[in-house]
């Protein structure tokens, strides 16, 4: 039994420490997703330049997307540039990853398929359009998992999404206007909001064809 465990950082160097300490307490790397806004082009511009690990990248001179870049492919399974509908250039990683690429089911679609609600799903990706990382991961481990991401301060994404209430927000769109705003600072709303529980969700693995699904979703 496993369960995914889902949280997001306003800082994608604080979410590459996270993904850092699940690795060293026996997660692998390879079953990590992770998607963030790159509208600026600050990380993607570095995937064809041949990065191996951080301290070659550090080494280089190119500065924090660069080392960025270099720890993360160090430990992730590859880094893709790709464009979501509604967030625009991004960058990800992990098992979620061709979900996004073949454009089906887009970030919305993708995030409940990885165990959120629909509507929480809405605020995550939201949430990354606002230049948030995400992180999940299926855990059988959920306490120490759950130690971890909460350790660098996740984001309480209902105390978020009332923020982005106040100022007009009315939900996530996939098909925003060329004139809507996809880089606004979370600068304010940060000194605002704390850290709780990441999200999580139980799924059973079925023993037979016949099985069914038996999933429970905790708040």
């Amino acid at each position: 039994m496993t369960k995914a465990i889902v949280a997001i950082y306003d800082d994608i160097v604080v979410a590459q420490q996270v993904i850092e300490d699940l690795v060293k307490s026996g997660v692998p790397g390879i079953t990590i997703n992770l998607i963030t806004n790159d509208s600026h082009n600050q990380y993607s511009r570095y995937l064809d330049k041949g990065y191996t690990s951080r301290n070659e990248a550090i080494r280089a001179g190119d500065g924090v997307g660069a080392a960025v870049v270099g720890g993360l492919t160090g430990t992730l399974a590859e880094l893709t540039a790709l464009t979501i509908s509604g967030i625009g250039l991004s960058l990800a990683a992990g098992p979620m990853t061709p979900s996004l690429i073949e454009g089906n089911t887009g970030i919305i679609g993708t995030l409940v398929g990885s165990g959120v609600t629909e509507t929480e799903a809405s605020y995550y990706a939201e949430g990354i359009r606002r230049g948030g990382t995400l992180i999940s991961i299926q855990s059988s481990n959920v306490p120490q998992a759950e130690d971890i991401m909460n350790r660098y301060g996740a984001i309480n994404i209902h105390e978020r999404v009332n923020l982005w209430r106040q100022t007009g927000w009315t939900g996530f769109d996939a098909q925003p206007s060329e004139s809507a705003d996809t880089s606004i600072s979370e600068s304010a709303i940060n000194r605002k909001t704390s850290a709780i529980p990441v999200r999580k969700r139980t799924t059973v693995r079925p023993t037979s064809p016949s099985a069914k699904k038996e999933s429970e979703y905790f708040k």
